[in-house]
């Protein structure tokens, strides 16, 4: 193993702040895109690009084989394993922009709106073009150089949100929404051949390997994107499309503090812990580190919003959206508790058993679609956010004993490295509780946005506080803050930094 552990580690954690920073950025870049876009154009412009990338969603995740992921997690692959998964790319983007040319006028007709057609044909073009993208790219990540996916994928927003403000301001149509998202995909082709040496050939030689794990990815994408859904065909089936659009956006909302944390991570982790599957220590000491990482990280973001999830609606979506007040809560909850999923998931990628998380995930669909439709029948929307909240607290466990038990990791070992964030969220908790008991009962306190703010800021420094105290006392070990103090060290105190 060319690496060490403790600079694998560290590579690993410095990559995934890159990809933390890199989905902030494009999240930031999409957000002031979209309130722009707002005052240009009008809410019929916006309807009809979501119901095409709503169809191009569906049907690239159906056709989402992985074989990126598959070159990633072999150190071992060669050029015909390169060349084989751009041919097999190439295929797979024919057969997806044939489906979304060809059913353009099915979709068209369906919704009853003939625009959605021609939107269909450029979306279908935009697909393949993302599909001849070069194949070298994917050394990015595979060599945990997040500063190069960074710029190869915040350039093409740019220039994506650059198309699409120009054009709204000139065509005030949502044609400048369609040709923003082929901007995004031409860029992103052109740039893939500028930054990578790498110039693939067409061949399938190896596609017996490629499929051997690729089609185990398409089937957890698959049934990923059912889980993730199945609660607002539910919801919308039962109930009515009020309720779903409370708890769409409530859904949206309490997934941003862990999975704009926690899919970045895990990105990073794939091709990290790639490096070290022939090591089964270092492996085991690898997935703790990052296991306790995510949690240190993720988890009071989703703990403070449950905490505050009444002052931050009303700060930002409004009164009237008060009814998204619980269902924001246990969602947020829930939340919090699929962090483990990001180093768990990870472990079984980079170990070649895709196989494990489909059987997890379609197990998680089978006694979870009978509880959402019970919850959501008899107790509306937050028997549907509860029966998420079970769904995952049979199979995190489950999946927890899984890892555990194939890299040998005991449970009293993950203990030991999140007794620290158990106890620093619970003190947090605890100052949250209080400001909310008596806030009502201080003049200074009765607006929402002054109550979020201060409740954010008194559960973060408590937080901080007590975990950084707790790590200084037990000798400063080389731990989850030793990983993210590093990073940061530059920034801090001297008697807060880490010898290298």
């Amino acid at each position: 193993m060319a690496d060490s552990q403790p600079s694998l580690t560290h590579r690993v954690a410095k990559g995934a702040s890159w990809m933390v920073l890199m989905r902030f950025s494009i999240r930031s870049i999409g957000i002031v895109s979209t309130l722009i876009l707002a005052r240009l154009l009008v809410p019929e412009d916006f309807g009809v690009v979501a119901i095409a990338t709503l169809i191009l969603g569906v049907v690239e995740i159906i056709g989402q084989f992985g074989f990126e992921t598959a070159i990633i997690r072999d150190m071992k692959a060669e050029r015909p394993d390169y060349d084989t998964a751009w041919t097999m790319k190439i295929l797979r983007g024919v057969v997806v922009g044939s489906i979304l040319a060809g059913s353009g006028p099915f979709v068209a007709a369906f919704f009853g709106d003939p625009r959605v057609e021609n939107v269909m044909y450029v979306l279908a073009a935009a697909s393949f073009l993302d599909s001849v993208q070069n194949i070298g790219v994917v050394d990015f990540r595979k060599n945990i150089q997040m500063h190069r996916e960074f710029n190869f994928r915040v350039w093409r927003k740019v220039v994506s949100f650059v198309v699409t403000i120009v054009l709204a301001f000139v065509m005030k149509s949502y044609w400048a929404l369609v040709f923003g998202i082929f901007a995004d995909r031409a860029t992103g082709l052109v740039a893939s051949y500028m930054m990578s040496k790498y110039r693939p050939r067409l061949t399938l030689v190896r596609w017996r390997k490629l499929l051997g794990f690729s089609v185990w990815v398409l089937v957890h994408n698959v049934l990923w994107y059912a889980r993730e859904n199945v609660g607002r065909a539910i919801i919308g089936r039962i109930l009515d499309s009020a309720s779903l659009g409370v708890y769409s956006v409530a859904k949206e909302l309490a997934q941003l503090p862990t999975s704009e944390l926690v899919l970045p991570i895990q990105a990073a982790l794939v091709p990290g812990y790639a490096r070290i599957v022939n090591n089964p220590s270092a492996l085991a000491s690898a997935y703790v580190r990052t296991f306790s990482t995510v949690l240190m990280i993720a988890a009071p973001a989703g703990i403070g919003l449950a905490l505050l999830a009444e002052p931050f609606v009303l700060t930002v979506l409004g009164a009237s959206w008060e009814s998204a007040v619980p269902v924001l809560q246990i969602l947020a909850f829930h939340g919090t508790m699929q962090v483990s999923y990001a180093s768990a998931g990870g472990v079984l990628l980079s170990l070649g058993k895709p196989r494990i998380l489909v059987y997890l995930s379609l197990s998680a669909l089978t006694y979870g679609i009978p509880m959402m439709i019970f919850g959501t029948q008899w107790y509306g929307l937050e028997g549907a956010a509860w029966a998420m909240v079970v769904m995952t607290a049979i199979n995190g466990p489950i999946t927890a004993f899984i890892v555990s038990k194939t890299i040998k990791v005991r449970y009293g070992t993950l203990a030991v490295s999140i007794w620290r964030t158990i106890v620093s969220l619970a003190a947090m908790s605890g100052v949250v509780l209080l400001l909310l008991r008596y806030w009502p009962d201080l003049p200074v306190l009765n607006h929402p946005v002054v109550q979020l703010l201060a409740g954010a800021a008194a559960g973060a420094i408590t937080y901080v506080v007590i975990h950084l105290g707790l790590w200084w006392l037990c000798g400063r070990p080389r731990s989850a803050e030793a990983e993210v103090l590093r990073l940061a060290g530059h920034y801090l105190p001297a008697r807060f930094r880490l010898a290298e």
